[in-house]
């Protein structure tokens, strides 16, 4: 039994998982969502480190998304391209030193085994599907008034996942988020972050 490497506020165990949203902040892409999920194996005591997020498909969907100024493709219910699920395993060594350096943003949830279930099916349930990418997320507001289809951007598939799993996940962390889901409203660099500002859509993910 030890401590989540993410932060620290949780024990880790067989009956006991902690999921953890973040965000990077010295990555190639620090507004980039990602799911690091950490537990142990029951039976064999192996540890479990893993990493889920939403991608683009190809260098040539990533180009149309990208954020510059104020051009990015926010329009209601219009996908700008198509994402899929990366799930995969990653290294301890390497998420210690990625959090040893104090650039990783994050909030984390104790995982129930009835959450840990839920949590990974969904993802599960994720993987090998197109998903359609807009940079404003799930954009409720938007899509409650405009279009009944399903689409992401990196937070917003995230934050899915984890309600799947019954987590409480805030809705708002601005009134904006009605709007556009903004990895930095959600996952601030400091708490001055959320102070409003003209520039409403700065700090969304520029490529995946």
């Amino acid at each position: 039994m030890g401590r989540n490497i993410i932060g620290g506020q949780f024990l880790v165990d067989s009956e006991q998982w902690v999921v953890s949203l973040i965000r990077d902040t010295q990555s190639n892409n620090p507004y980039h969502v990602q799911l690091i999920i950490e537990g142990v194996e029951s039976g064999t005591g192996q540890g479990v480190l893993k990493l889920a997020d939403l991608v683009m498909k190809s260098p040539s969907d990533t180009a149309a998304t990208t954020f510059k100024g104020h051009s990015a493709n926010l329009s209601a219910g219009t996908p700008s391209g198509m994402a899929e699920i990366r799930f995969t395993d990653i290294s301890f060594p390497r998420l210690q030193a990625r959090f040893a350096r104090g650039s990783l943003r994050h909030e984390s949830w104790s995982l129930k085994p009835t959450e840990r279930t839920a949590l990974m099916a969904a993802i599960q349930q994720d993987v090998g599907r197109d998903i359609p990418y807009n940079q404003a997320g799930d954009a409720r507001g938007w899509s409650a008034v405009f279009s009944l289809q399903e689409y992401h951007n990196c937070l917003s598939w995230a934050e899915a996942q984890l309600r799947q799993a019954g987590l409480d996940v805030p809705e708002q962390r601005d009134w904006c988020d009605f709007i556009v889901k903004v990895p930095t409203w959600h996952l601030p660099d400091d708490a001055s972050d959320l102070v409003e500002s003209d520039n409403r859509t700065s700090g969304m993910c520029l490529t995946m």
